[in-house]
């Protein structure tokens, strides 16, 4: 008997025609879409691992945006900035680092795609670059935390400890995780199914400049 996964998928891709392709590529897969570019459905286990590669090819293709220039060229920046810095603070000049890493595991029902990840022998270190910004948000904080989930069973390696950089005042935030903040974003991530299962909006409180980037503006346009 088929064993299926329940999966949430989301994607903010600038370029149209990429954007399109990814659309139909997710609707042909039997996903159902909840808004543009937000899909939920069940795939069977070959399927959930197609669906990093298909990210990591529209993203490749897409016609670069000035703003998404200026991202990548603040990552390289940041990159060398960060093995200066940060990776010596912590006595980790001799950890692999990677950037833009597919994450996606079996056992979880979220997936990502991390901006660097830091792996030395024994732990790993998500790490997350922000634009703008001072101080990690709660949802920065989840967000970092689900990629190391991910990585920690992926390489099998201990998640303790992750980074958020920011590029306004050159500051690199350390997070300390223990399980406790684990088990929080997978009670969030189960949260968002069972909303998107009872075709149910949640209440929020959200400042009006949150909301402009929200995909649910489509449903509660009358907040403003």
């Amino acid at each position: 008997m088929a064993i299926f996964y329940e999966v949430l998928v989301s994607y903010d891709i600038e370029d149209n025609k990429n954007r399109k392709k990814l659309f139909e590529e997710l609707k042909d897969m039997g996903l159902n879409s909840i808004q543009k570019s937000v899909f939920w459905g069940e795939l069977k286990i070959a399927e959930v691992n197609i669906l990093p590669h298909l990210f990591e090819k529209y993203c490749k293709e897409q016609d670069k945006a000035f703003f998404v220039k200026e991202g990548e060229d603040y990552h390289k920046s940041q990159e060398k900035l960060f093995k200066r810095r940060t990776l010596s603070r912590f006595n980790l000049e001799n950890a692999k680092f990677l950037q833009n890493v597919n994450l996606s595991y079996s056992d979880l029902n979220f997936y990502g795609i991390c901006d660097a990840l830091i792996i030395s022998d024994t732990n790993i270190y998500p790490v997350e670059i922000k634009l703008h910004g001072q101080k990690p948000t709660k949802a920065q904080k989840m967000q970092l935390i689900a990629y190391g989930v991910l990585a920690e069973k992926i390489y099998k390696k201990d998640f303790i400890l992750g980074f958020i950089s920011f590029e306004k005042n050159a500051k690199t935030v350390p997070i300390n995780v223990d399980i406790k903040m684990k088990q929080e974003v997978q009670k969030i991530v189960n949260e968002i199914i069972n909303l998107i299962k009872s075709e149910k909006l949640p209440y929020s409180n959200a400042e009006d400049e949150k909301c402009t980037q929200c995909e649910f503006l489509n449903y509660c346009n009358d907040r403003f």
